[in-house]
């Protein structure tokens, strides 16, 4: 039996399917025999992949989410398996297997590391969270934020593109545990894209409210009425403990520019042409400065004002 975790230390998530695997194929009428029993009463059934539907012998199953939530499940198989060759199951005796199903795991998700909020739409960038803190719930129903808007600087606003997107890689560590065991640590995400970041801007804190009380799966908008070049990041305990497998804070930050206005770029071998458009009426815009950076250097390479 295998199932997808959060971290090594969790149970199975309920959100991914239970895949049941034999070494060899066992016959069709075996395999479909395995049941998933939950203390709650539920007996679930195997599914058989669109590609194995016609065949007589398989050698894998999945039992598939979403599961039943934060409950003790069995999986059974029928006595006396036997394999393609007639050999019988050596870990017959495994079975039937106990195991537990966790709770659907947290959830603090941006749509993407940067987009374009329209501001004739009141610039509010949308967030997906799922089973948050439950301090944060039982506190008003918010959930903490900080935003910063960053000034009219090309070299900036590239530098903070950098920030935003190295801070979600994957970040592994060898260390020694307390037994002096060398064990594996996950970093990603631990820290804040603010620490360390060059003074400047407008930051602020926020609270967003959680219609849905934080434990189901919504979406909630964060408001940034003001135009300009925006990061926003939030932080949460409770997916730290849930990805992490300890008790740390896991961040999660996005970027956002709330305009009226996309620049349309089209480069020739010898010139090239941009233009900006209106995004609410796809009209050109007239007198509209452009420029063009290096986004590593910060470099200015060429600027002008569409006709």
């Amino acid at each position: 039996m295998s199932c997808s975790r959060v971290n090594p230390q969790a149970g199975c998530n309920p959100i991914k399917d239970v895949t049941l695997s034999f070494a060899s194929p066992v016959s069709r009428e075996t395999i479909l025999a395995a049941t998933l029993n939950t203390a709650d009463g539920k007996k679930l059934t195997p599914k058989i992949a669109d590609d194995d539907k016609n065949d007589a012998w398989l050698t894998q199953v999945r039992f598939t989410g979403p599961l039943p939530q934060n409950v003790d499940a069995t999986l059974v198989l029928p006595a006396d398996v036997t394999d393609q060759s007639g050999r019988r199951l050596q870990n017959q005796s495994n079975f039937p297997l106990k195991f537990h199903i966790d709770r659907a795991p947290p959830l603090v998700k941006f749509a993407a590391e940067f987009g374009i909020l329209e501001a004739g739409e009141g610039g509010v960038l949308p967030v997906t969270v799922r089973g948050v803190e439950s301090s944060l719930v039982r506190s008003n129903l918010k959930m903490p934020a900080t935003a910063l808007k960053v000034g009219d600087d090309d070299a900036a606003i590239a530098r903070w593109l950098k920030r935003v997107e190295d801070a979600d890689d994957s970040d592994y560590r060898e260390e020694k545990n307390a037994a002096g065991k060398d064990v594996t640590v996950n970093y990603t995400g631990t820290k804040s894209v603010f620490d360390g970041a060059p003074s400047g801007g407008d930051r602020r804190d926020m609270e967003l409210a959680l219609p849905a009380g934080g434990k189901a799966f919504e979406v909630v908008g964060i408001p940034l009425s003001e135009k300009g070049f925006h990061v926003v990041e939030i932080a949460s305990p409770e997916l730290g403990a849930a990805l992490l497998g300890r008790k740390a804070t896991r961040y999660v930050a996005t970027a956002a520019l709330v305009t009226n206005m996309a620049v349309h770029f089209k480069w020739g071998r010898e010139g090239s042409l941009a233009w900006v458009t209106s995004l609410n009426t796809g009209l050109p815009v007239a007198g509209a400065e452009i420029r063009v950076t290096d986004s590593c250097t910060g470099r200015l390479l060429a600027r002008g004002n569409a006709d």
